[in-house]
Order: structure tokens, then sequence, then C-alpha cells
């Protein structure tokens, strides 16, 4: 039996396709984060009890019931084996030093208006001269490992929340112009960098937090619980 040039080019497409499964197409994993807080008291017991309810589903249980709440959802797919940056900041420029008072430099075109200064007046404090950046929000860096089975999901993860909370004041100044007190912002840093083995498809509680205060102060009575999934998505086929 003798095959045209096109039925054997049809015979060998519909070979592939059929070799082409959902098994060997390529995969791709999407991570979940997602942060809850409680308080202490039912951080406690929420830790202490037993049964075949998972820890998500537990803590669905005291969301349900109001006594937690769900304070951010992010997530990033990536390729297996590589590292994805995911970052949902608001970039917050500040001073990062300060020229105390009297200690005006002459610079080019100044020189002639620092040299008029009588010596020994206290100046009023000048422009900083030099500023730093931080990202406020979310930062997530991670890498997850598809196992051999298909089924689990080894993923290294280092998150980070950044909130500025208020100013501390370094330097009390007042003139016949007004006020010129030199202040800083401080921040509220939660990071941790670990890594998991995890059920796909699956939450799990990787760590908590100690909250803060309407002060921005830490906050022993709040804990932050912080939960990851990993979700295997095999790509599909593509369009005809």
């Amino acid at each position: 039996m003798k095959l045209s040039l096109t039925s054997l080019v049809a015979v060998l497409m519909a070979l592939t396709s059929v070799s082409y499964g959902a098994q060997d197409r390529p995969k791709l994993v999407r991570v979940h984060l997602m942060t809850v807080q409680m308080a202490h008291t039912d951080y406690i017991q929420y830790s202490r009890e037993k049964g075949k309810a998972t820890d998500y589903e537990r803590v669905q249980q005291y969301i349900a019931n109001k006594r937690a709440v769900i304070l951010d959802v992010n997530c990033v797919t990536s390729r297996s084996g590589e590292k994805a940056t995911l970052e949902s900041v608001r970039e917050y420029i500040y001073p990062s030093e300060y020229n105390p008072p009297g200690s005006l430099e002459p610079v080019n075109q100044n020189q002639k208006q620092f040299e008029a200064i009588p010596r020994g007046v206290f100046l009023r404090p000048s422009m900083q001269p030099a500023f730093e950046t931080r990202n406020l929000g979310v930062t997530l860096e991670l890498e997850p490992m598809i196992g051999e089975v298909g089924k689990i999901v080894d993923l290294r993860f280092a998150p980070e929340f950044v909130d500025q909370v208020g100013f501390s004041e370094w330097l009390k100044f007042k003139d016949e112009w007004g006020r010129a007190d030199k202040k800083f912002p401080t921040f509220l840093s939660h990071r941790v960098q670990t890594g998991q083995t995890l059920a796909a498809g699956r939450f799990a509680m990787v760590n908590t937090f100690t909250g803060k205060n309407g002060k921005g102060e830490l906050d022993p009575s709040r804990k932050i619980l912080v939960f990851v999934m990993a979700e295997i998505l095999i790509l599909p086929e593509p369009v005809k």
C-alpha cells in the first residue's frame, strides 16, 4: 500500500498530536501569597486545634466568623527552575543625610555670599545633600521547581512587607523665619527567606509576624499569618 506525500504528512501530524498529550506539554508554576491577621489570643487557639482540616481550611473558618481578616493577596507565574520577582510598591524618596546648622560650605557662585556672613552666626540647617529610595508595599522573590512526580513543588521564596509608619526627629531648630526641624522617616519591615516543599494546589502556612497598631508600632496582641500555594499549570494546546 503506497501513501501519497499529503497522506503521509497527515498521518505524521495525527501521530504527533496523539503523543503530545497534556503530560508532555510545558508546565508553569503559579504562586499565590496571602496574608491574614488575627488577634494573638485567637492565634493561640488556632495553633492548638487538631483535626483533619488543613491550616487554610481552619483559617477560612476564622475569617467567616470575623475573627480574622485577609490583609492582601499576591500572585505571580513563573517557569519551573527560574527566578521571578513581584513588586507592588510605592517609591518613597527621602533625605538620608543633612548638614547641621553652621555647616554651610562655599561653592562657586555662593563664595561671596558665604564670605559675607559674619563668623559665629548660627545658620539655618541647609538642604539635604543625599537622598534614598525605599519601596513601600510588597516585594516577593521566588524560585519554584516542579518535583519529579509532578504533584510537588519545591519553592524558595523571600517576601518582604514595608510600611512607612512615622518620623523620628533628629534636630529641633527655630529662627525668625519659623521652625526648620529635621525629621527622618521610620519604616516597619516584615521579611522572611525560606524554602518549602508544597503539595500542588494546596495552601500551606509558612510563618507568622507580629502585627502593628494604629501608631505603626509593633503590637504583640496582633499576629499576621503568611500562607503560600503553588499551582502547576499545563500549557494549553495551540489554537488551530
